[in-house]
């Protein structure tokens, strides 16, 4: 009769998400580590431009398979990308970020990928990711024809791409610096990772000529070609010149040719800026939205708990039952406990993205006042020869357990 009331208290409690989930993989015997093997994670991939969710589905599972049967791997629990990048925040699956998910799932390698629609059938392309360097180490990039996008035809291509992955077929590698951080880099027109301080270390690169472009809003774009030899790592040192406007001669006025290009330019990109301002921000709100429906959802079912609830009566004869009302009741019958269980399943998942919802609703609210301050009231007539707060301040969305925010770093 106490346990109806102990679990619907549970109910209401606020429990971080992935706390629980932490714990809860802890005390798991599968996330315990085996001799001589490595823990592999492998994310559910994700879809763009029409491909179909059962075409990811059928590669994360023979890719998950593969991994089980292969020696020198052990298996673990994954989740699906779309997920991850959610609740840690990895728009553009920084590696630092992604080691940080690899982590939190108790493994020490991590799979993880997506499917593109493509004219004759689909792209797929798949990294693989050592958590503890928090770097990508291998790369595979290659379009499966449809026909061939099933669970028999696609194994074959499954071996070679875990074969490339996990290092035993022959790669090289590339190491990118550059001068300015924040900068997106490009491998054959797919991205790879954003420059920092240290070197942005690409590995499990197939051999032969590879196009590399770094570039970032504001400074000339740096392409570069290089030649991958098998277990060699090239270098690329990238020198990014800042893009000024041309100066306005004294012939020209406001109205002049390149006076009027170079304000159009400044305009459309005003424009970009305060778009993206107002879709941050709306986003921001819809989230918050979402995480209040589904608190309601909890709240719901927390009333729905409320016939089943047992107290002991107040008075002084023998112990006995009554409900909320006061009137005496008996015990749950088998069919009121089983009511009682399913109430408490159902919320489980709203119980969950209420606070994933208040999480991504909190780091796009931060987000998007940083956007309005860049877009209405950023000064932007500072002299060329110093640095500006808009280059020196760097501010990113943060996801933590109980919520989330806004962190920021300023450069002197």
């Amino acid at each position: 009769m106490r346990d109806a009331s102990m679990m619907s208290g549970k109910l209401v409690s606020v429990v971080g998400f992935w706390g629980l989930l932490l714990g809860i993989m802890a005390a798991s015997p599968a996330a315990k580590a085996q001799p001589g093997t490595t823990p592999l994670a492998v994310l559910g991939l994700e879809t763009f431009d029409g491909a179909p969710a059962a075409v990811a589905n059928t590669i994360t599972d023979a890719l998950r398979q593969r991994v089980s049967s292969s020696k020198g791997f052990r298996l673990v629990p994954g989740k699906d990308l779309m997920e991850v990048k959610l609740v840690f925040s990895c728009p553009d699956e920084a590696p630092s970020c992604m080691a940080q998910a690899a982590k939190s799932l108790g493994a020490e390698k991590l799979v993880f990928g997506s499917v593109k629609k493509a004219a004759d059938g689909y792209l797929v392309t798949l990294k693989m990711l050592d958590a503890a360097k928090g770097r990508v180490d291998a790369w595979v990039a290659e379009q499966v024809p449809r026909s061939q996008a099933t669970a028999p035809g696609i194994r074959g291509p499954v071996q070679k791409w875990f074969t490339t992955l996990s290092g035993a077929g022959t790669s090289g590698g590339i190491r990118v610096t550059a001068d300015i951080v924040g900068a997106s880099v490009l491998l054959d027109g797919l991205p790879v990772g954003v420059t920092t301080e240290d070197p942005l270390e690409l590995g499990g690169i197939a051999t032969g000529q590879h196009d590399v472009v770094i570039s970032k809003p504001g400074y000339e774009p740096v392409r570069k070609n290089v030649e991958v030899v098998g277990g060699e790592v090239a270098t690329i040192n990238a020198v990014m010149g800042s893009v000024t406007p041309a100066p306005m001669t004294s012939g020209q006025g406001e109205t002049g040719g390149e006076a009027t290009t170079a304000a159009a330019a400044d305009d459309d990109e005003g424009s970009g800026l305060k778009i993206a301002t107002w879709a941050t921000l709306g986003a921001g709100v819809v989230a918050l939205a979402l995480g209040a429906k589904f608190s309601l959802d909890v709240q719901a079912a927390d009333k729905d708990l409320d016939p089943y609830r047992r107290f002991d009566c107040d008075n002084d004869g023998p112990p006995r039952a009554c409900d909320a009302q006061g009137d005496e009741v008996g015990p749950l019958s088998t069919r009121d406990q089983g009511e009682v269980r399913r109430i408490l399943d159902d919320a489980n998942t709203p119980k969950t993205l209420q606070w994933v919802g208040y999480g991504v609703g909190a780091a796009l609210i931060g987000t998007g006042t940083y956007l309005f301050y860049k877009a209405y009231l950023s000064d932007d007539q500072a002299p060329s020869e110093d640095v500006s707060l808009a280059k020196r301040l760097q501010v990113a969305p943060v996801i933590i357990p109980h919520g989330g925010g806004v962190s920021a770093r300023l450069s002197f």
